[in-house]
């Protein structure tokens, strides 16, 4: 399985990673707002109006998809 790293997920980042953890990759989203990461991080979309978000990010979260703060990939990073 590839890994790719998706920095920012915002309105265009977010669906982007969704896309490709549904197409079998492992995501590794980071985003520097942490309460987005949280969210992201408990299968909660911050973007309602991408209904299509919410249902491939509960279908990924925490097996194709995991959110992380640059401090995290930092930590992350330097453990590799």
């Amino acid at each position: 399985m590839t890994m790719c790293f998706m920095w920012g997920l915002g309105k265009a980042g977010l669906p982007l990673a969704m896309v490709i953890a549904d197409s079998g990759q492992r995501v590794i989203g980071v985003d520097k707002d942490k309460i987005r990461v949280e969210m992201l991080n408990k299968g909660i979309n911050p973007y309602r109006e991408e209904k299509g978000v919410t249902k491939l990010l509960k279908k990924h979260i925490n097996k194709n998809f995991y959110a992380i703060t640059p401090e995290d990939y930092q930590k992350m990073h330097r453990n590799l």
